[in-house]
């Protein structure tokens, strides 16, 4: 002992002690920016700033419209998705807003009433703090653009941790390919907050997967998807084939 002391002393650490101090510094530089990256937040906005007007570190969200005065068609659309009818359908971002937000009223439940006001010259009641959920991750209503030829899903939700919820954004764009005999969403980029999580290995398809098991994506969503054979995207509107059985 004395001597592996008067070593260190001596010689200083070892090669073994250095390397391993190596390794621990990157990997707690990376995990403390993973999350700097995660929880910063973005910016949300209608339309994309101009190229000249755009903050190269700054992530954007761009939300699609949700104007059902543009989706006057879109219960017969999702009727006949839904029932399999053969042929072509055209959806808007209009049409699958809409129709996602009344495929899932529950993530629209009502908060407690707030309590009623104080009388004259009593103090206000303070509002009870809303329990933090043991997901450890939640998310809202889907929102989805569509623009050039590309496919963008939006959804807002937090991470939970064990005394505070932090908002943040999960948005990935791309297109649509086939899997198996399903035509399946795929992202070419994909965003936590301000992390590009599409650069990190797999971690894009386990994402992805933990979406289409939680309930983010409506359970009438899916089923009716099963009968499309064909999906394309053209500017502002997606194409979608419902394939004839038998």
């Amino acid at each position: 002992m004395k001597s592996s002391k008067r070593d260190r002393a001596l010689y200083g650490p070892s090669l073994f002690e250095v390397t391993l101090g190596a390794i621990l510094s990157v990997a707690v530089g990376l995990l403390l920016g993973f999350v700097f990256l995660v929880f910063k937040p973005v910016v949300i906005v209608k339309d994309p700033p101009k190229e000249d007007e755009r903050d190269q570190n700054t992530v954007y969200y761009v939300t699609g419209s949700s104007d059902s005065s543009r989706a006057r068609q879109s219960d017969a659309k999702f009727k006949r998705l839904a029932a399999g009818t053969p042929g072509e359908i055209s959806f808007t971002e209009e049409d699958l807003n809409v129709w996602l937000a009344a495929q899932a009223p529950e993530r629209a439940k009502k908060k407690p009433a707030p309590p009623p006001p104080p009388k004259k010259g009593a103090k206000a009641a303070p509002a009870p703090a809303e329990p933090v959920p043991d997901e450890t991750f939640t998310f809202d209503l889907p929102n989805v653009r569509i623009r050039d030829g590309v496919f963008q899903v939006g959804i807002p939700g937090s991470i939970n941790l064990i005394t505070f919820s932090v908002p943040v954004v999960l948005q990935a764009q791309g297109g649509f390919e086939q899997s198996d005999d399903m035509w399946v969403f795929h992202p070419r980029t994909i965003y936590l907050g301000s992390m590009p999580l599409h650069r990190i290995p797999h971690m894009t398809e386990m994402l992805m997967n933990k979406i289409t098991r939680s309930n983010a994506i409506p359970e009438d969503a899916l089923d009716a998807w099963k009968h499309v054979s064909n999906v394309t995207l053209e500017g502002k509107v997606m194409e979608v084939t419902v394939k004839s059985e038998g």
